[in-house]
């Protein structure tokens, strides 16, 4: 039974990502949609796990990929942006 739920966890966190994504709620880029999609897809993972249902597992296992792609990506932009706008701050702050 909990493995079940694990599964239509998985399954309404991607579907509402995706939802939220579609109606113009969460960019793509956003974390949150990130998360969503990689919680969805572990917990996905652990079903397909517990059924043997390899073609699932593959699926899930490469979704987890990318989404962990993305989050280092976002978070590696969101990092030197803010790298950048702290340099702009103290040079400015330097000429006042």
């Amino acid at each position: 039974m909990l493995t079940e739920l694990i599964g239509i966890s998985g399954g309404i966190l991607i579907l509402f990502s995706f939802t939220q994504n579609t109606s113009g709620k969460w960019s793509g880029f956003s974390i949150k949609y990130k998360l969503f999609n990689l919680l969805g897809a572990v917990f996905l993972f652990f079903y397909a796990m517990q059924k043997d249902a390899y073609a699932f597992i593959l699926l899930n296992a490469i979704w987890i990929v990318i989404a962990l792609y993305g989050i280092h990506i976002g978070e590696k932009k969101l990092y030197f942006k803010t790298i950048k706008t702290n340099k702009k701050k103290l040079k400015n702050s330097s000429r006042a």
